[in-house]
Order: C-alpha cells, then structure tokens, then sequence
C-alpha cells in the first residue's frame, strides 16, 4: 500500500517556544536577500504555505546563486524543517 500527500504535524509544533531568541533567524535572512522586497516576497509566500498547508501553493521560489556557500542548501533545510522533515523529500 502506498500513501500519497499524506501530512503529518511536525513534533516541534508542539514544542514551547518561551524565551527563544530569532535574531539569528533574522539576521540570516537579512544576508540571504539583501534586496528587503524580494526577502518580505520570500516570508510572505512561506508564511502562507505555513498557516494554509491543506492548499498547495501556486508558485514556489527557486533560489540561485553564482557563487558556493550563499545559504540556499541551509534556506532549503529549514523549510524543510518548517514543514516538517517527514513531508518534504530533498
């Protein structure tokens, strides 16, 4: 038997988050999109795909970059995380 779109909650949702400092967080995506559009742009879409995941978006981002080492494979891991590792295949 194979299931297909099958979601689970991901663990960390259940998780207290009293105290937990973002500003890593922020200060990663300051660095990733240095154009602050294109960053509200990105928050905005993944923001959506977070608080609706019963839809399927319309769109996704496609991050590229000329150079190694400017944060997409990181960005990926913690949508991914975001979502929840047991709904993403990377």
């Amino acid at each position: 038997m194979v299931s297909v779109n099958n979601w689970t909650a991901p663990s960390y949702r259940s998780a207290a988050a009293d105290g937990v400092s973002l500003d890593v967080v922020d200060e990663f995506f300051t660095i990733l999109f240095p154009r602050e559009n294109e960053q509200i742009k990105f928050l905005d879409w993944l923001a959506q795909s977070l608080q609706n995941e019963e839809d399927k978006p319309m769109w996704a981002p496609f991050p590229y970059s000329d150079i190694k080492g400017s944060g997409k494979s990181t960005l990926c891991q913690l949508v991914a995380r975001l979502i929840g590792t047991e709904n993403t295949v990377t």
